[in-house]
């Protein structure tokens, strides 16, 4: 177990859970369905109600599904749309991947694969409509541990009442309260509209550092960033080495580079689960250790 200071950085590549589940006998049609459609959004776009396009980020659309009315499901497809207009792709689970009504013979763990693909590994954030409450707390649980930023859509009148648990997520960057369900996606948008215009108008920016901005923290360009008070460790874990990480060329699609204690030097694919050398194996298992010290060590 690593000690008080170290963050282990869980969040899985495409690949990495893809041999996961193929590990554990899971990787079934309708989920290897899923990861073919994740590994093309970011070069064909998605075919069908849009078109192609190349994206500046991924949210997930959490929020209750199983047995509730078209009407609650409607928000959903709303916020989805809004996503598109800005450049993101939204992912509504009953759009874009197993609905209780449409898929009923997708069986439960094969929903979790496909859920937890969505909801951890591609996206960059969570939009997380909270009334009513369901299946999207374990959602946001995921999203927590994994530091994926969340967005919280609430009545004005529940966020009172609402558990001091939910309300003190850690990943939470954005509480939106509503006096009507119009009203919501109203505000939905004008965030979203402000994420847009941080991208635009930011050479080589991501979401997060839209949400690093938003609290207070200096956007600086990628090609300049360099991290003094942290030390961030490479584990390779097909040779079981642990190198230091000395380089990252801060691109989408790009490369981390790390250094070992013998001198070599190797490069991996970073993570971004739209490069297609995942689907093509060639991306090694590896993950990062970053051990936070202060600034006068």
């Amino acid at each position: 177990m690593l000690g008080l200071g170290w963050q282990l950085i869980v969040k899985p590549t495409l690949k990495q859970w893809e041999y996961q589940l193929r590990e554990s006998g899971d990787l079934s049609a309708a989920v290897d369905e899923a990861f073919e459609r994740a590994s093309r959004i970011f070069t064909d776009g998605v075919r069908g109600s849009y078109p192609p396009r190349n994206y500046i980020g991924r949210a997930y659309i959490a929020g209750a599904l199983t047995g509730m009315p078209d009407e609650i499901k409607k928000r959903y497809e709303e916020t989805s749309r809004i996503c598109f207009e800005y450049d993101i792709f939204g992912y509504a689970p009953h759009l874009f991947g197993t609905d209780p009504v449409k898929h009923p013979n997708v069986p439960p763990h094969e929903v979790r694969a496909i859920d937890f693909l969505w909801g951890v590994v591609v996206p960059c954030f969570h939009i997380n409509w909270l009334d009513p409450l369901a299946a999207n707390l374990i959602e946001e649980g995921w999203a927590e541990i994994c530091d994926v930023p969340a967005i919280y859509l609430l009545p004005e009148e529940k966020y009172e009442n609402l558990s001091r648990l939910i309300k003190g997520m850690k990943n939470v960057k954005k509480v939106i309260t509503y006096s009507s369900y119009e009203d919501g996606l109203k505000q939905i948008s004008e965030y979203l509209k402000q994420i847009k215009a941080f991208i635009d108008s930011n050479q080589f920016s991501q979401i997060c550092d839209f949400f690093d901005a938003q609290a207070g923290i200096t956007y600086r360009p990628k090609s300049s960033i360099s991290v003094p008070v942290s030390e961030i460790s490479l584990v390779d874990l097909n040779t079981g080495e642990i190198g230091k990480l000395v380089a990252h060329d801060w691109k989408e699609s790009g490369t981390l580079t790390a250094e070992f204690p013998n001198g070599v030097k190797r490069c991996y694919p970073d993570g971004n689960p739209y490069d297609g050398r995942f689907r093509q194996g060639e991306n090694p298992n590896f993950f990062c250790i970053r051990r936070k010290v202060s600034k006068s060590s």
